[in-house]
């Protein structure tokens, strides 16, 4: 991976074969932090000890809370929201990052957010009736994963319908699939680096 521009002692980009399994199956998301919930803690300070970041450098399943984010300075670090109960991504933070192209963008709190799993569907509110597995070129107007209703000239509900079905449901190897490899390496990860 290229070094990021900017940073005092060329800090690596990291690669997505190493931090994205983490960030699409992470179950430790939006739980209380085990570090920082040991000792006594202020009021002021409580909501702040819940895991909502993920550092891509050193990509742990029990992520980060804001309380730990200095221990992991000029690392790659990426928030993770919560929408309806599931947790999304910036798709302009993602986009730096790995190939977005044709996932399914939601506006939150005015921003363009990426959901990182599948969402569970009601019956009879998917796009063909239930769920479906992936089948080649099959662009009936939903997911190619998962079946789930998308705009027009999409085929991803979430960023890990469009890793299932990339990777043909198979674990990421050494390199990303096609289509998930950013075409053009980003000029600037600085916004990252906390």
């Amino acid at each position: 991976p290229e070094a990021a521009p900017g940073l005092g002692h060329q800090q690596k980009v990291p690669n997505p074969v190493e931090w994205l399994p983490v960030l699409i199956s992470s179950k430790s998301v939006f739980q209380p932090s085990a570090k920082s919930t040991k000792g006594p803690m202020y009021n002021a300070e409580s909501h702040k000890a819940v895991t909502n970041f993920l550092c891509l450098t050193c990509a742990k399943p029990e992520g980060l809370c804001a309380l730990c984010t200095h221990e992991h300075a000029n690392h790659h670090i990426l928030q993770i929201r919560r929408s309806s109960y599931h947790d999304v991504v910036r798709e302009r933070e993602l986009s730096k990052l790995i190939n977005t192209n044709g996932i399914q963008t939601y506006i939150i709190n005015s921003s363009q957010v990426v959901f990182l799993r599948e969402r569970p569907q009601s019956r009879g509110k998917s796009g063909s009736g239930g769920s479906r597995p992936a089948s080649g070129n099959d662009l009936s107007g939903g997911c190619l994963s998962c079946g789930r209703h998308l705009h027009e000239g999409l085929s991803y509900c979430s960023l890990g319908c469009k890793v299932k079905h990339c990777t043909r449901g198979a674990p990421i190897g050494k390199r990303l699939p096609p289509g998930l490899e950013l075409h053009s390496k980003p000029r600037d990860l600085n916004y990252y680096c906390l």
